[in-house]
């Protein structure tokens, strides 16, 4: 048995809040595992919207977070993840590479030298964004 990798293209799903054409700041907040992106941006609400541009991206594997095989009805929350244990090398690639997309397409509408970048993660994402900046932190991550 051998094991093969194809890279496809995908749809990632992110949210924004505030001034997305002069902003002061622009933030990047990653969420932790099992939270969504949307559910985040909402809590990023309380900054001033004249001088912040919040960005939250969503992680790419999305689940039901009640732990059923088969869940019914628009009740079941679910949850999104950066990654798990399970081909890790691969999906630290796919997040940084949507995440590297992500940054040229907020910076295409904004002038980068007249903001500060901030970037935030809770939990699983605070992982996720020192892999995203720091390359170093993938070679970590890579199993032998």
């Amino acid at each position: 048995m051998k094991q093969h990798h194809l890279s496809v293209t995908r749809t990632a799903r992110y949210f924004t809040f505030g001034n997305s054409t002069d902003p002061a700041n622009v933030w990047f907040v990653l969420h932790g595992y099992g939270q969504m992106a949307e559910a985040v941006v909402r809590e990023c609400s309380v900054l001033d919207e004249t001088l912040n541009h919040v960005v939250v991206p969503e992680g790419l594997s999305r689940f039901y977070l009640s732990g059923a095989t088969r869940p019914d009805g628009p009740e079941v929350a679910t949850g999104a993840s950066w990654m798990t244990r399970e081909d890790r090398e691969a999906e630290i690639m796919d997040y940084v590479g949507y995440l590297d997309t992500l940054y040229d397409r907020v910076f295409d509408n904004i002038k980068r030298p007249a903001v500060t970048v901030r970037l935030l993660g809770f939990s699983q994402g605070a992982d996720t964004a020192c892999r995203w900046i720091d390359p170093r932190w993938r070679e970590s991550c890579r199993s032998d």
